[in-house]
């Protein structure tokens, strides 16, 4: 979800053994990933003229890929792909940001409610059912002609083209600081679950947030959003691990096996301008006095160039932004996925009242654990099973000294199987693996696929040989000559070209496990 140019490893062992000497049973999983979806969509922008006439700004075929899109569960990764999109500038380095949306051009990617409960050909999604994250994605206020690009967009109904749209009334008296001098102002609600409506607004969100929201980026101490404004690149093509949320993770949005939702994938195209105030009222048009100024916002096209990176002193063309990613113009161009989830951890606890058998032993098993749950307890020949994680020598022993029936364990006792006290059966339910893996973004911001490195590399990683910090490289003399970070190494930089140098991150200095 979010990137890091740094090297991420990861050791995973997934090794253990079923040890019971109650209940039996077996179960099987299917490796096969079900679900995968792709498509392609044209997407355009095309204004209309003060003389009526039209001028296509833009015009493309987009293509996007998902390779999972059923039995979700909450934390789940599923890779985003797409290509023949329009190049995005302003780019961060934090997808997921309440920043993200001032990129021009990304590619939003969203979980959305269906508010028709599913199973239908046209899900009934709009944005009040979208998550986002921080107030910018979802309020607009122009303070100085009035009629800011939202309100001159050639899609947008009479009333989505008024001076005030979703205001609540009364309006929360910590709002209204912000509006005496506000023309035109535009709320995009976010609507719960429950039913509860979430105006958010100007400062902060004065007229409230749903509780899985924050005001400011605390990215130390927060959970991410799963709010995606992805950058697309140079060549048109982009990818994006987005992580999916059940209601477990967040229940306003409510997503589950008997909530429908779906991922909305918008490739920003931009405002769709009317300039001819075509099908609408004189009284929604700008005034001449503002009309200029009005329509050259409009038709703004980026002010930053393809794969140009965000600099502070330079603010986007807030007509191409992802900030309006609710716009009649963008939403026009969306891609909706219809998702479906896996049942909850709890539907044992909901559908069977039976005691489970604790199963002790190895944290690695724990996501495996989590699947196989619901096909036992819900299937009247097999038994409902808790996953206790400890470590894997108390579970052995607690095995052997009758204290529990059963374990996941990388080993028999010392030993052997005479090591039990008891009849024992053994029996094999997961494969070992050891894996080195990495997340890295080359120089324009995407993920770098075709990472090499050789056992020398790896070695300096393994044994902590890069400095980090400079007060490292001064208090130990013999590192004092190694480069700060695996990025920084003449010899990493051979094989790897292109991959920007990173100090900050300790991963880019070390292997983490």
């Amino acid at each position: 979800m979010r990137r890091f140019s740094a090297v991420i490893a990861a050791v995973t062992l997934t090794l253990a053994a079923l040890i019971p000497f109650g209940p039996s049973g077996a179960a099987h999983a299917d490796t096969t990933p079900p679900g995968s979806f792709s498509t392609s969509k044209t997407v355009s922008r095309v204004n209309i003229n003060a003389d009526g006439s039209q001028t296509t700004v833009d015009s493309r075929t987009v293509k996007i890929s998902i390779d999972q899109t059923t039995q979700l569960r909450g934390r789940q990764d599923i890779n985003v792909t797409w290509s023949g999109a329009k190049p995005t500038g302003r780019v961060t380095g934090n997808y997921n940001s309440a920043d993200a949306p001032n990129q021009e051009y990304p590619m939003v990617i969203l979980e959305c409610r269906d508010t028709s409960g599913g199973g239908t050909s046209t899900p009934n999604i709009d944005p009040t059912t979208c998550w986002t994250h921080g107030w910018q994605s979802r309020f607009q206020a122009d303070r100085t002609t009035g009629y800011g690009p939202w309100r001159l967009d050639r899609y947008a109904t009479t009333s989505q083209r008024d001076a005030i749209v979703g205001r609540p009334n009364p309006e929360p008296a910590a709002c209204v600081l912000f509006d005496s001098t506000t023309p035109s102002e535009t709320w995009v609600p976010f609507v719960a679950v429950d039913g509860t409506s979430y105006p958010y607004g100007p400062g902060a969100g004065c007229g409230g947030i749903p509780p899985e929201d924050y005001t400011v980026d605390q990215t130390s101490a927060s959970i991410p959003s799963n709010a995606t404004f992805a950058t697309t690149a140079i060549d048109g093509t982009g990818t994006d691990t987005f992580d999916i949320s059940t209601a477990a993770e967040n229940a306003s949005l409510g997503c589950s096996d008997t909530v429908a939702c779906s991922l909305v994938v918008i490739p920003v195209e931009g405002i769709s301008c009317d300039l001819a105030g075509a099908g609408v009222p004189a009284a929604d048009m700008p005034p001449a006095s503002v009309a200029q100024q009005a329509g050259d916002t409009c038709e703004k096209t980026g002010s930053y160039q393809p794969g140009q990176v965000a600099s502070g002193g330079q603010a986007p063309d807030l007509a191409v932004s992802g900030s309006l990613w609710w716009s009649a113009s963008n939403w026009r161009n969306r891609i909706v996925v219809p998702l479906s989830f896996a049942p909850p951890a709890n539907v044992c606890d909901i559908k069977s009242s039976a005691q489970p058998v604790d199963v002790y032993g190895s944290e690695l098993m724990t996501e495996a654990a989590i699947q196989w749950a619901p096909a036992f307890c819900l299937d009247p020949k097999l038994f409902k099973f808790n996953h206790v994680q400890t470590d894997e020598q108390l579970a052995r022993t607690l095995v052997a000294n009758k204290g529990v029936e059963a374990a996941f364990s990388a080993k028999a006792p010392d030993g052997g199987a005479a090591g039990f006290n008891a009849p024992t059966v053994q029996a094999p339910v997961a494969v070992t693996g050891f894996s080195i893996s990495y997340r890295i973004d080359d120089a324009q911001g995407q993920p770098y696929t075709d990472l090499k490195m050789t056992p020398r590399l790896l070695a300096k990683l393994m044994t902590e040989s890069y400095t980090q910090e400079p007060a490292i490289a001064a208090a130990y003399t013999a590192l004092a000559g190694n480069p700060q970070s695996i990025t920084a190494d003449p010899e990493f930089k051979a094989l790897n070209p292109g991959i920007p140098i990173n100090y900050a991150d300790p991963a880019a200095a070390a292997l983490l496990a």
